[in-house]
């Protein structure tokens, strides 16, 4: 008798385990699809650094403090540009380098 109820709880707290270890991995999946995005550059703008064809990992919540100058950012157009210039709305996104921040004079030649 004593056997058979070690035997359950062996196999309860297995089960418990195993839920446990579900439950974390859900979550951790879905923080990770809620902070990352996986890009597929369309453009050579930022060659020879990133290519056309190439696939990047994207953070999408990024702390404002991080954003220095020679950062990549990628930035995703609102639909209101796309219907004033014409084109389809396809959401390209735009993969960019960070080249002033605020309050820099910028000086072109």
């Amino acid at each position: 008798m004593v056997y058979k109820l070690h035997r359950i709880f062996c196999y309860m707290e297995k089960s418990i385990i195993f839920v446990i270890f579900s439950l974390i991995s859900i979550s951790l999946l879905i923080a990770f699809r809620a902070s990352f995005s996986i890009v597929t550059v369309l453009h050579d703008s930022m060659l020879p650094t990133i290519s056309s064809g190439e696939r990047v990992l994207v953070l999408k919540i990024f702390p404002k403090n991080l954003v220095k100058k020679g950062t990549i950012v990628v930035i995703w157009p609102w639909d209101h540009l796309y219907r004033s210039s014409g084109r389809e709305s396809t959401y390209t996104p735009f993969i960019k380098r960070i080249t002033g921040l605020p309050g820099e004079k910028m000086v072109t030649t």
